[in-house]
């Protein structure tokens, strides 16, 4: 008899161990996640796929600089053209109806910061570009166009996330994924910053290839 209590307590020692491992690796494993995983570069991409996919313009706009995207691609044509001094200036009226006179540069860096934001909404929002695309340039915009496949349910398959460099707060990536609807494998670089809150935002990716909001270079 005294031998069956022994027993059971050694089985009862054994469960308490078990738990003590069980709360130590969940502890462990929500501190991972809270201090070190969301710190990182790779949670952001996370965080901004998950937001086109669920139609989540505030989360997208919070995780992408694309206002500081624009001005990178445009800058070094507006101060160009303001040397050059050419007289080229056009009148522009944004959405909001706001007017400004402007050089050529700049006014297609304040149309393409006017489309960002609709553009994106839009699209996350799933509602109808149609008449606002037949005022653009081409008759298709691959800016939209790629944007709505991120949206498309299981459409992409993740293959990896390569970490090519990492320092002063300034990270770049390689991401590449399998395009399940073409067959095709898609290679995304893309730039990531630290924010004061030590999460990342996207801050530069390759806009030659994916193009973006009012992608209009051959007008200059």
């Amino acid at each position: 008899m005294l031998m069956k209590f022994k027993g059971i307590g050694t089985i009862k020692s054994i469960l308490l161990s078990v738990m003590s491992i069980a709360i130590l690796i969940s502890v462990g494993y929500g501190m991972y996640y809270q201090f070190i995983y969301k710190q990182t570069p790779e949670y952001s991409l996370k965080i901004i796929y998950t937001s086109i996919q669920k139609g989540d313009p505030d989360t997208f706009f919070k995780y992408v600089d694309g206002e500081g995207i624009l001005h990178r691609i445009y800058d070094p044509y507006i101060e160009k053209l303001l040397k050059e001094s050419d007289g080229r200036n056009i009148s522009m009226v944004n959405s909001k109806g706001e007017k400004r006179i402007l050089n050529l540069g700049e006014a297609l860096l304040f149309t393409s910061l006017d489309n960002y934001h609709s553009d994106i909404k839009a699209v996350l929002l799933d509602e109808d570009l149609t008449e606002k695309l037949r005022f653009r340039t081409g008759k298709k915009d691959p800016f939209i166009d790629n944007l709505k496949s991120l949206k498309e349910p299981d459409r992409y398959e993740l293959i990896s996330i390569e970490k090519k460099s990492n320092a002063n707060g300034v990270a770049n990536l390689v991401i590449t994924a399998l395009d399940k609807k073409t067959n095709e494998t898609k290679i995304f670089p893309v730039e990531m910053t630290q924010m004061e809150d030590k999460s990342w935002r996207l801050t530069s990716y390759d806009y030659k290839q994916y193009h973006h909001p009012y992608d209009a270079f051959d007008q200059i």
